[in-house]
This record gives structure tokens, C-alpha cells and sequence, in this order.
């Protein structure tokens, strides 16, 4: 279970795929498989990143202007 932010999100999101990408909108109807398994795939991808970066010592930087 996810819980935080990304899980109030998930959880809003109307189960019917159309729908939930008519409400998101910006071309969301466009996602191959959906909205919810698009965000939660990325979601999964970074928190592995992570993880696998603070198992090894790694230092995360982020930066935007």
C-alpha cells in the first residue's frame, strides 16, 4: 500500500482509465495503460533509484532553476 501524497492521488483518481485521464487532462487519454499504472510505474522506478543509491552510499543531487 502506498500512503503520503502519491497515495491520496491514486486514491481520488476515478478507476475508470477515461475518465481519470479526462480529469488529469494534458493529453493523459494518451497514456498507454492508463494514468494510475503510468505514475505508479514512475513512482516505483525512482523509489528503486533511491533505495538502490543509499544501499550503496550514494549522494543524490537535484537541481533546477
Amino acid at each position: 500500500m502506498i500512503t503520503g501524497t502519491l497515495g491520496l492521488v491514486l486514491a481520488v483518481l476515478p478507476t475508470d482509465e477515461a475518465e481519470a485521464a479526462a480529469l488529469i487532462g494534458n493529453g493523459a487519454d494518451k497514456i498507454v495503460g492508463g494514468p494510475k499504472k503510468y505514475v505508479l510505474g514512475h513512482f516505483n522506478a525512482l523509489r528503486e533509484f533511491y533505495h538502490a543509491a543509499s544501499q550503496r552510499q550514494l549522494l543524490v543531487v537535484l537541481w533546477w532553476d
